[in-house]
């Protein structure tokens, strides 16, 4: 297990997400408001993509823990 901070952080899961997110959130703004077929198209794209990071990431708020198991992938 990696005891640095800084490397913990950077391998969650959860930065990713933030980074596809706000990914997302400029790409939404770039279509024009006329295309907004292709702007929800978009944003469900990147809601997929944050949904398989967070599923990659062992992030699954749906499997309750029970005493000492854990989640989260080994290694």
């Amino acid at each position: 297990m990696d005891s640095d901070p800084v490397t913990s952080w950077w391998n969650a899961p959860h930065l990713y997400m933030v980074l596809v997110g706000l990914a997302g959130i400029v790409v939404w703004h770039v279509i024009p408001r006329r295309l907004s077929t292709t702007r929800l198209v978009v944003q469900i794209a990147f809601f997929l993509t944050m949904s398989v990071l967070l599923l990659d990431g062992a992030v699954l708020p749906y499997e309750p823990t029970r005493g000492t198991e854990t989640t989260a992938k080994a290694g």
